[in-house]
């Protein structure tokens, strides 16, 4: 079963920057760009499917120069992937970063943008499986028309700032909080 997962960078870095005001301690091996950036290794490892891309998307408050050095930074963090019955392989993250103004906190750019990429992903029959990493009730809807179209979903989410529905509503829904904290 090919997989790609879909990480709206915005909710779980807020989400993690917030469970770190609550004085959790964090999982070693965490990349945390503060506002911008969250991974863990193991986010990848939750799932035994052929996972053939993972694309982050985030925003900041940067020049474009900026922007470009952060893509860089993302592009060259690595994640495993195996493949059932097959020796697995590593990959880099794929980032899309929007410019957003100083007033705002979190970009709608994102949002849109991952509804964008899903729906070509499951029209064009790319992934059988669609990993959505966010806790973000708007994409409701999108998981819904994405079962309507045969494809499998899973939802991973921090319990901060959760969506209760999208608890129930996926094919599989991990918590993911074990990942980023001790």
């Amino acid at each position: 079963m090919r997989s790609m997962m879909f990480v709206d960078g915005e909710n779980i870095v807020f989400r993690y920057q917030e469970m770190l005001l609550s004085e959790i301690v964090p999982n070693s091996d965490i990349i945390h760009y503060k506002d911008i950036f969250l991974w863990h290794p193991n986010l990848t490892k939750q799932t035994w499917h052929n996972l053939i891309r993972v694309n982050y998307y985030t925003s900041m408050v940067a020049s474009e120069e900026n922007i470009c050095e952060m893509k860089e930074k993302i592009s060259n963090i690595r994640y495993d992937f195996a493949i059932k019955g097959k020796e697995g392989g590593s990959a880099q993250i794929c980032p899309y970063i929007f410019k957003k103004a100083k007033s705002s906190q979190k970009s709608r750019n994102v949002d849109i943008q991952i509804c964008i990429d899903i729906m070509r992903s499951v029209c064009c029959n790319q992934a059988d499986l669609i990993i959505i990493v966010s806790g973000d009730g708007d994409y409701l809807p999108l998981i819904q028309e994405i079962m309507r179209h045969g494809k499998q979903v899973y939802v991973y989410a921090l319990s901060s700032g959760l969506f209760p529905s999208l608890k129930y509503t996926p094919d599989d829904f991990m918590c993911i909080d074990n990942i980023f904290k001790k």
